[in-house]
């Protein structure tokens, strides 16, 4: 077999095992393995919730578009009439022309309002007319309603509501300046909590009616807090948490900004017993789905999930990948793994002592390994520069490459 015929065939495999593990958090699929229907009671996870045609649904994010129907399957009757009274959605601008598979979206009969906004992913007044219409849904609801939040990545920028007399564009300006100075998302998510007027709980303390939000993660250990700003769950954070940041990153705020942060305060005695927030598809389950792809197709190919919290400055992350390959390289060489323990923790890589194990068997067994790495990564950004985190993680690593690699 040629060089190029093993990188060939390398490189489908690696093509096959990502989509295996998008695949298994694709959010149609995932809605009816969490969610079902028994008679007129809706069972979700462990718990049962009555049915009366008194089903309120909103959303935001830019996964939700697409679990809309299977819930709306759901609560549809034989006789066409329906559970769902209402809805509104906040998804991204011409999300719907993108989605192939047009059975996936919702049909003519659908009761879901579709609104799209937030082009390229920034807050615009489109947003923000998704945000008051959805604040007013859940403002009307009584006790005896559900309320269906869907919630994905992407719903920070889709449910933009800030704290008057804060604008809009002063709040597109604090993210734009937080981004581009190289903030996480974390970060990011804590200043959007204390000048939003639905984040941080603040939209679950709007309704009287019993919450339940099916949430797709797309941070690293699926915070509740952290996803979309968590509107749905209380804040814990420090009032003062968000100003350190401001001043962390040198942001440029107006006097109505800093006056609004400057009185938050902590909720901790804030809690939400008619709440319940799901987590039901996150980066582990990828790299999961991934892993066993790898164990099913690939039997003579070890692989090892080496974090699902890979978070740091994506050209330094792509660095330590190349460090930690050069370990292992050498440890089959020599048939004994010695790596550095900075990198293991540069890396986030999870239980140390087990991965070690992992990685000294392949090298005693001589088995070929794959390392499977998930989380995410920031970039300050310079100049102008074109694409995305991981493209300048992988570049970074490839450079690297041609310097410490045999």
């Amino acid at each position: 077999m040629t060089r190029n015929s093993i990188i060939g065939k390398s490189l489908s495999l690696l093509t096959d095992a990502f989509q295996e593990g998008v695949h298994s958090v694709l959010p149609h699929l995932l809605i009816p393995k969490f969610v079902r229907r028994e008679n007129e009671s809706l069972l979700v996870g462990h718990r049962a919730y009555k049915l009366n045609n008194n089903v309120h649904l909103v959303g935001f994010g830019k996964a939700v578009i697409t679990m809309i129907k299977p819930i709306e399957d759901m609560l549809r009757n034989s006789n066409s009439s329906s559970h769902l009274v209402s809805g509104v959605v906040s998804v991204p601008w011409k999300i719907q022309e993108s989605i192939q598979n047009v059975e996936l979206l919702p049909d003519n009969q659908s009761r879901v309002e579709i609104m799209e906004g937030a082009k390229n992913n920034i807050p615009d007044h489109d947003a923000f007319d998704a945000a008051k219409k959805i604040l007013n849904v859940v403002q009307d609801l009584k006790l005896e309603d559900l309320l269906i939040v869907l919630i994905s990545g992407g719903g920070s920028a889709l449910l933009p509501m800030p704290i008057p007399p804060i604008t809009l564009e002063e709040k597109s300006s604090i993210v734009r300046q937080l981004s581009t100075a190289g903030a996480d998302i974390v970060e990011l998510n804590t200043v959007r909590k204390a000048i939003s007027a639905v984040k941080g709980g603040k939209l679950a303390e709007n309704t009287k009616a019993t919450i339940i939000s099916l949430i797709l993660s797309d941070v690293i250990d699926s915070s509740l807090d952290i996803i979309a700003s968590g509107p749905t769950v209380p804040n814990t954070d420090h009032p003062g948490k968000a100003m350190e940041i401001i001043s962390k990153y040198n942001v440029i705020i107006s006097p109505d900004v800093r006056h609004v942060m400057s009185n938050q305060l902590r909720s901790e005695n804030v809690d939400f017993p008619d709440a319940s927030n799901n987590v039901i598809g996150d980066n582990k389950l990828a790299l999961e789905a991934t892993r066993r792809f790898f164990k099913q197709k690939q039997r003579d190919c070890h692989p090892i999930v080496v974090t699902s919290s890979l978070k740091g400055e994506a050209a330094m992350i792509g660095h330590s990948i190349v460090l930690l390959s050069k370990e292992i390289i050498d440890g089959y060489r020599c048939g004994h793994i010695d790596i550095t323990p900075s990198l293991l923790l540069d890396l986030h890589v999870e239980r140390h002592a087990n991965f070690i194990e992992e990685i000294s068997r392949c090298v005693t067994e001589k088995l070929p390994l794959c390392l499977l790495f998930g989380g995410e990564s920031t970039v300050e950004v310079k100049g102008t520069g074109v694409g995305g985190r991981n493209q300048e993680m992988v570049l970074a690593a490839t450079i690297h490459m041609k310097t410490e690699l045999p």
